[in-house]
């Protein structure tokens, strides 16, 4: 018998891949970025809060795996 959250009724909460770039000064290299890659990602906990200045998202998500950093990122 298979143990697990589709096995006691609970909906899978769907997962996504992301990337993130993290932009570097100009070096005698020719890396402009460095990238984390992030796979099977689920959002654990989400706030929306008004400000004054703008209305904030503020996103809290854990991975699977994370590989990075690299210098060569999916986007570039």
């Amino acid at each position: 018998t298979a143990i697990g959250p589709s096995s006691l009724g609970l909906a899978d909460v769907p997962s996504f891949n992301l990337e993130w770039k993290q932009a570097i000064p100009a070096t005698e290299s020719n890396l402009t970025a460095i990238y984390y890659q992030m796979h099977g990602v689920k959002i654990v906990d989400r706030q929306r809060t008004e400000q004054p200045e703008g209305n904030i998202l503020e996103l809290r998500m854990r991975a699977l795996a994370v590989q990075g950093p690299t210098a060569s990122g999916y986007l570039s």
